[in-house]
């Protein structure tokens, strides 16, 4: 018998951590700097919102699924809660 070789594409998803720091009298106002500058560059991120260091999340690499989802997602450091995301907006 013979033997044929085949192969697999997955296209995955991983996240990346950018953490950053904004100087503001307030955290309201810093959060408010961040909602402003992610709705400046419509959510069409390439790069980091602000400069910083950044990491590669590999355990969180997952299938793409064929609908759309959130691709950017702020969180206070603090307390880790979500702000916002480019798929639903959070205030």
């Amino acid at each position: 018998m013979k033997t044929f070789n085949f192969y697999q594409d997955v296209e995955l998803t991983v996240w990346e951590r950018h953490n950053f720091e904004i100087e503001a009298e307030t955290k309201e106002e810093a959060i408010n700097m961040i909602k402003d500058k992610m709705k400046e560059v419509k959510f069409e991120l390439e790069h980091p919102l602000f400069e910083g260091d950044t990491e590669t999340l590999y355990d969180t690499s997952e299938f793409n699924q064929p609908i759309g989802s959130a691709t950017v997602q702020v969180y206070d450091n603090e307390n880790d809660n979500e702000l916002f995301n480019n798929w639903e907006m959070k205030p």
